[in-house]
């Protein structure tokens, strides 16, 4: 009938398609981190310099090792696709408290997995789950709305946004904060906010191995 009526559906990912591949990206930074570089490298128990020893007399250890770069490098993939879902889902929103509440109940929820996944404890408190990075772009978003017409107070916000994430050691947390501030920016210039978004993911992607 569509096809009758000379329509056609929308091309290209729905919002379920993008959390799919974010899933995907956030998976391969686990596999990384909790398998690779924790039980096959023993990063956590082993210093810097015995590691790369370790490479230099195992070739295994040092595909080990290259493999886990590379899956946290795509990791940050991740990071552009749930902020910019998250900025179109609190624009979209009748009640943003409760879509609050809810992204703050699942960083609660998935801090032990986290933590048992990364650093092999139930709680550790020097890092946080990247749930809780949403969490506070959420309170920026709702800040930038407030006091849009005041620019140097949605300035001062984002840095003390910027400053949360580094006190709260948030994982991925300040190119989260940054992403969401290159969103509002451009968010009536969808060209400029798609170059600088990816911008921005290339530049996290880069830095996240080292």
């Amino acid at each position: 009938m569509e096809e009758r009526l000379g329509m056609t559906r929308p091309s290209g990912l729905n919002s379920n398609g993008l959390r799919a591949w974010g899933m995907i990206f956030v998976l391969a930074g686990i596999i990384s981190r909790s398998i690779l570089q924790n039980q096959m490298l023993g990063m956590g128990n082993r210093s810097m310099m015995e590691l790369v020893e370790l490479m230099q007399i195992s070739e295994t250890a040092m595909a080990v090792a290259t493999v886990a770069l590379v899956l946290q490098a795509v990791e940050t993939v991740a990071v552009p696709i749930f902020v910019f879902l998250l900025a179109e889902g609190f624009r979209h929103t009748s009640d943003w408290k409760k879509y609050l509440l809810r992204v703050a109940g699942m960083a609660v929820v998935t801090e032990i997995p986290f933590d048992l996944a990364m650093n092999g404890k139930v709680l550790e408190f020097g890092s946080q789950n990247p749930i809780f990075g949403l969490v506070l772009c959420m309170i920026l978003l709702y800040l930038f709305e407030r006091f849009s017409k005041r620019k140097l107070i949605c300035v001062v916000m984002a840095l003390a946004g910027l400053a949360w994430c580094l006190m709260l050691k948030v994982e991925h947390g300040i190119p989260m904060i940054l992403m969401v501030c290159v969103i509002r920016i451009f968010r009536e210039k969808h060209m400029f906010m798609g170059f600088s978004g990816m911008a921005a993911a290339a530049l996290c992607t880069g830095i996240s191995p080292f």
